[in-house]
């Protein structure tokens, strides 16, 4: 192959081929070094973007390129420059191809990043790029800074807020993103007032000023800092997190009751406390012989089981009138239980109708979101855990970007 066919092949612009060495020993990675020479004397200062036709003094410098077929190594080797420059005194040359004291080449840098994008763990890509660990987690850090940062809040008026879990005894993090879009607007460590107060000033007090709703579950900090930086946006208090807190409730109930059984009673009890948090459509086979077993001989588990399916109902209305008339009978159905447990939870939610109401107004929830905690899950396993936060919220972000 002649040397100006290999100079298309390796397309560095500014430069041609020179020469071309090859290394292949047993047991070792196979690796090409390319030499280059420059195809005009011609240096840009890396500080003011001036060129000259001189250069102050110059070095050997070797940097990693893409693999070119059994290759799996490749080097560019070429002198690199300083020019003086009028404006800026001594400064390295510009490289368009070439970050300034990279040792690898700003298209192989793209490779590395593109590879982590599909999953992949750090670990994996290193391997079959064969680099180190860390120079592909730098790398992919540095890329989706560029990509991520500062956000885009254009358009954005309506919110979901939820937490995940980050590891166990309780250290969670606080994930915000577009109501209407798989889109991750921020990851706040904690799940604080402070937290979501975070993400509130990166919006901006016009950002904040345009946020018309924000769905999230009942819980006080989140609620507190809505209120304090979006003095115009609604709470929407989501559906998923109301019929869980419910699922509580009939466990404290399932509890009470098998405490005052008999011993006979007491081994249809066993075993069924999923099946009563499950839907009962979904309940067959001999699981709903147990579970209807269950239900017969305990009265009060029939009602607050009764009433799970019946509260669902409260999220098929648009108009929030109706809604409000159908809560009103089903809190009344609540109270005439007579169970304790229950009656508390009817008036937790009385307190927050306004909220729960506001599902008729704006039809948002954060369901979408327990459908990214699964991906978020599988993007933590295959890292093995995640020491760099900033860095694992920028995967989170990265993963959601549409």
């Amino acid at each position: 192959m002649r040397k100006d066919e290999i100079t298309g092949l390796v397309q560095i612009l500014g430069f041609s081929v020179e020469d071309m060495s090859f290394q292949e020993r047993k047991g070792q990675i196979p690796e090409v070094r390319i030499r280059l020479t420059r195809d005009k004397p011609w240096y840009c200062c890396a500080g003011c973007g001036q060129y000259y036709l001189t250069y102050y003094d110059c070095q050997p410098c070797e940097v990693r390129d893409l693999s070119y077929g059994q290759w799996k190594k490749s080097y560019l080797v070429f002198d690199k420059v300083r020019v003086k420059c009028m404006r800026c005194g001594v400064k390295t040359e510009k490289l368009e191809w070439l970050e300034p004291y990279a040792r690898l080449t700003r298209r192989f840098e793209q490779e590395v990043a593109q590879e982590c994008r599909f999953l992949q763990s750090i670990k994996t890509v290193a391997k079959r790029l064969h680099l180190h660990w860390e120079t592909v987690k730098e790398i992919d850090k540095k890329y989706l800074l560029k990509e991520l940062e500062p956000p885009d809040f254009k358009g954005v008026e309506e919110l979901a807020v939820d937490e995940i879990a980050l590891k166990k005894n309780h250290h969670y993090a606080t994930v915000i993103a577009e109501a209407y879009r798989n889109r991750v607007l921020g990851v706040e460590k904690d799940r604080t007032e402070k937290s979501l107060g975070r993400f509130y000033k990166k919006l901006g007090k016009k950002g904040c000023a345009l946020i018309k709703a924000v769905a999230m579950d009942m819980w006080t900090p989140y609620e507190k800092a809505t209120r304090k930086y979006c003095l115009k946006a609604e709470i929407v208090y989501d559906q998923f997190h109301i019929i869980q807190n419910y699922g509580k409730i009939i466990d404290k109930v399932r509890n009470m009751e098998f405490a005052k059984a008999k011993k006979e009673e007491q081994k249809v009890f066993k075993g069924t406390k999923y099946l009563l948090l499950s839907n009962r459509a979904k309940v067959r086979g001999n699981n709903r012989v147990r579970l209807d077993d269950l239900l017969k001989v305990n009265q009060s588990l029939t009602i607050v089981y009764l009433l799970k399916d019946d509260l669902k109902h409260l999220w098929d209305y648009r108009y929030e009138g109706w809604a409000r008339k159908w809560f009103e009978g089903w809190e009344s159905r609540a109270k005439d239980s007579g169970i304790e447990p229950l009656i508390k939870f009817a008036e937790s939610l009385k307190e927050h109708l306004r909220g729960i109401l506001a599902h008729c107004r704006y039809g948002i929830s954060t369901s979408f979101l327990e459908g990214m905690n699964n991906k978020i899950k599988v993007i933590k396993r295959i890292a093995f855990g995640f020491r760099d936060m900033e860095y694992f919220f920028l995967k989170i972000r990265g993963a959601f970007t549409e």
